[in-house]
């Protein structure tokens, strides 16, 4: 099977979105969770802020010759990243003229506690998917993403990240299999009081490092 991993994260270097597929491209690749044989040819495509994909002919003839395209990216408002949505828009003619169409699922991460908050953006994904006359086949909305792609001593399936893996490994599956599913909004097993509280000292911290006052300035 031969899949792409595209992140459509703004960031070029380390980032959530680039964790989570990672963490997916494990899970998908044979071994003590999916005990299977079929080889899975997969492809990592960053895009960056600055990227326009239907420049890059290597990520243009991934995408053309993929069976299934999993799409990473962090909440923006509610909804895509601008430069994901423009890149998105690029792509419509290319997939329309597929003869094969490809499942398209999703992965969004967002900073709320909860992972619902990511359903408005799945949605839209799967619009996109509806347009491009391609096959949307559901994804997985993270709650708490910076927490859990910076947890990187704690395995998936263990303390706050039990539901993650289990998650992850029902989108692994049903990758393999070919599947639609019903969107898995993934909220960690952490208490909401502390991730707020670690929330509020976490841009603390950074205003201090980058010497922005605490205090309302008038």
């Amino acid at each position: 099977m031969r899949i792409v991993l595209l992140n459509g994260s703004p960031k070029t270097g380390k980032n959530n979105s680039q964790y989570f597929l990672d963490t997916l491209e494990k899970i998908i690749k044979p071994g003590p969770v999916h005990d299977s044989e079929a080889e899975h040819s997969i492809v990592h495509i960053r895009l960056g802020r600055e990227k326009d994909i239907l420049n890059d002919p290597d990520a243009i003839k991934s995408l053309t010759g993929c069976e299934t395209l999993v799409i990473g990216f962090p909440l923006y408002v509610d909804g895509i990243p601008s430069h994901l949505l423009r890149n998105l828009e690029k792509m419509e003619d290319l997939f329309k003229r597929m003869p094969h169409k490809p499942h398209v699922y999703g992965i969004v991460n967002n900073g709320f506690y909860e992972g619902v908050q990511c359903t408005l953006a799945l949605q839209m994904l799967g619009h996109w998917c509806m347009h491009c006359q391609l096959n949307w086949y559901g994804g997985l909305g993270i709650g708490s993403g910076e927490m859990l792609g910076n947890l990187d001593s704690v395995p998936p399936g263990h303390g706050p990240k039990k539901s993650f893996g289990t998650g992850m490994n029902t989108l692994a599956g049903a990758i393999i299999s070919g599947t639609a599913l019903e969107p898995i909004f993934i909220t960690p097993e952490f208490p909401r009081f502390l991730y707020s509280f670690m929330g509020n000292l976490g841009w603390k911290v950074t205003a201090r490092q980058n010497k922005v006052s605490l205090r309302k300035q008038y």
